[in-house]
């Protein structure tokens, strides 16, 4: 009777521990299995030239997504195993359907609208939340984990130059400047060529790269546990 349950016993510990090995297993393909991406782009005469297209692959092509845009049109797709979920977007063509987008577009500026009303009635709790000991210390955490995350999904092919320019000079020397911050990711890499005497946009860029779900998983974690962001989470929800 003792053997018979022992028996019983030890079947059941390696039913547990094959279970406990599958787990591992999906932890481990979730977690460490990266998710390839590859995003194109190019315009020979501005933005209305422009043709964008954005793939991403994981796990032996068992998820795949992507996002087109080409001659005023834009089309995308997203299949996880026999499951797909796809959209494509027609140029307008009839008087009704520019109607429709004058409508939503006036109803986008009505909550537009109402968020700022209600963002200046709570002024003085956001101007005293932004300037909190407290919050400032988390929102320097976050940018600091957001940009660690960053150099992980770092491109690992790069290639592309762009020539751009507007009417108003300064606004190009906007632009660069703003550029000028993402050097770190395309360094030397990308040609960027400001024209400051005429509007243009004249370009092509090739970008590959992928992406590790462990290294969100440990931001998460990280700002999970950190006791100025979650004091600051609780305080935004408190001025909502």
């Amino acid at each position: 009777m003792l053997h018979i349950l022992f028996l019983i016993l030890k079947i059941i510990g390696m039913i547990l521990l094959v279970i406990l090995g599958m787990l591992i297993l999906v932890l481990c393909t979730v977690f460490l299995i990266p998710a390839n991406y590859l995003i194109q782009a190019e315009t020979e005469d501005g933005i209305k030239a422009l043709s964008f297209e954005a793939k991403a692959h994981w796990f032996l092509h068992l998820f795949t997504a992507y996002y087109r845009y080409k001659d005023n049109q834009s089309d995308w797709q997203v299949r996880i195993g026999w499951k797909t979920l796809n959209h494509k977007d027609h140029a307008l063509s009839t008087r009704s359907e520019k109607k429709d987008k004058i409508k939503k577009i006036k109803c986008t500026n009505l909550k537009i609208c109402d968020k700022i009303k209600a963002f200046w009635e709570t002024k003085e709790k956001v101007t005293s939340f932004l300037t909190d000991d407290i919050h400032v210390e988390a929102f320097q955490i976050v940018k600091r984990e957001i940009g660690i995350l960053a150099r992980h999904m770092r491109p690992r092919r790069i290639r592309g130059f762009v020539r751009f320019g507007f009417e108003d000079p300064y606004r190009t020397g906007q632009v660069l400047a703003g550029l000028s911050i993402l050097y770190p990711f395309y360094g030397e890499h990308v040609e960027i060529y400001p024209d400051f005497a005429q509007k243009i946009l004249v370009g092509d860029l090739y970008v590959k790269g992928h992406i590790r779900m462990v290294h969100l998983a440990t931001l998460l974690r990280r700002l999970f546990f950190n006791r100025y962001v979650r004091k600051t989470y609780m305080d935004y929800k408190k001025i909502k």
